[in-house]
């Protein structure tokens, strides 16, 4: 929850040209990093609350790329950027309280292989850290390290460890 209120409390009080701001991701503002995470939070808090229909969607959408592609690229597109920040807010609380219930090791679907509770969570985590990395330094804003991301920390340490040893 604290990188949700860090980035809320960065972005809350920007105007319309602050939201439009570009970010080093290549063809998107601070709005359309908002957006992404907003729809992944979506997405994930169907895979958490309810697998069989996360799965079901999913196989639609894979029958066509393309498909997944709009989908992604257009879910939540015409809101305004109060509305995008309100529903990442929503959409960011309401997955938390699902996984909150879930016992860690649960399996849950999602676009790769199926993940525990606790590493969907840190992967949700680490996502929300990126792209508000890509939002502060779009902003030449300066975050202070500190031990709230141990989690991605041990995440990419223990993935490259897997990929060293195979």
């Amino acid at each position: 929850m604290f990188e949700l209120v860090t980035i809320t409390s960065i972005v809350v009080n920007l105007d319309e040209a602050g939201w439009e701001t570009m970010t080093l991701s290549e063809g998107w503002d601070i709005k359309e990093q908002i957006r992404h995470l907003s729809y992944y939070e979506n997405r994930a808090k169907l895979a958490a609350s309810n697998p069989e229909a996360f799965k079901q969607w999913f196989e639609e959408m894979r029958q066509d790329p393309n498909t997944m592609t709009r989908h992604m690229e257009t879910t939540g597109k015409d809101l305004t950027a109060g509305e995008t920040l309100e529903w990442w807010r929503k959409e960011r609380r309401a997955l938390l309280e699902v996984l909150s219930k879930m016992d860690r090791k649960e399996r849950l679907p999602w676009y790769g292989p199926a993940l525990s509770a606790m590493s969907f969570a840190t992967a949700r985590l680490m996502e929300t850290w990126a792209h508000g990395q890509d939002i502060v330094d779009a902003l030449g804003i300066r975050r202070k390290p500190t031990e709230r991301l141990r989690h991605i920390a041990h995440l990419g340490v223990s993935t490259l460890v897997g990929d060293i040893h195979g």
